[in-house]
């Protein structure tokens, strides 16, 4: 089972510098009138959960460059930071992989492919960029028996089959219990 490095920290920075510290740690986005941007913090690509207010758990071996991040605003008299490791049950483990797999996009583009499959034939570029997608979540799937990433395998799959129709049909009715 993969240790989890729980990372809880109070936030004496005020205003601004309070703002641009969690916008360090989590990312933020600013819209135009033109166009959305988005600008990743430290836990992007990562597997990760929020427990509470200023409480996140990060995968033990992907934890280092938050920690560093937070420990650099404690010795600036911005934060104080409590740390320990631990195992997380598995519905926190999934919920980081949900978050992990959102950062990445993936779930929006299988939705895409989706879309497209039921109207004729996916491009071969993007079942590979899928595919590409899918091989790095699985380098860092924390669910039990990686069954997240074996559950975009199987979409994939009927994507390309052109199976698509009885898997959506399948995940509504899911969705519906």
């Amino acid at each position: 089972m993969v240790k989890f490095r729980i990372l809880s920290f109070d936030v004496h920075a005020k205003g601004y510098e309070r703002g641009k510290l969690f916008n360090e740690i989590y990312g933020y986005s600013r819209k135009t009138s033109v166009k959305k941007y988005f600008y990743p913090g430290l836990l992007h690509g990562m597997p990760w959960v929020r427990l509470g207010m200023s409480v996140i758990a990060v995968p033990r071996e992907s934890s280092f460059a938050v920690e560093e991040f937070l420990r650099k605003a404690e010795k600036e008299k911005k934060l104080t930071l409590y740390a320990f490791d631990t195992e997380l049950p598995s519905d926190l483990r999934d919920r980081a992989m949900e978050n992990y797999l959102g950062s990445l996009n993936i779930l929006r583009e299988m939705e895409r492919a989706e879309e497209i499959a039921k109207k004729g034939r996916v491009p071969k570029k993007m079942i590979k960029e899928l595919k590409l997608l899918i091989k790095e979540a699985k380098k860092v799937d924390v669910s039990d028996k990686k069954h997240i990433t074996k559950a975009l395998q199987k979409r994939l799959g009927a994507i390309k089959g052109g199976r698509i129709s009885v898997i959506t049909s399948r995940l509504k009715r899911q969705r519906e219990k």
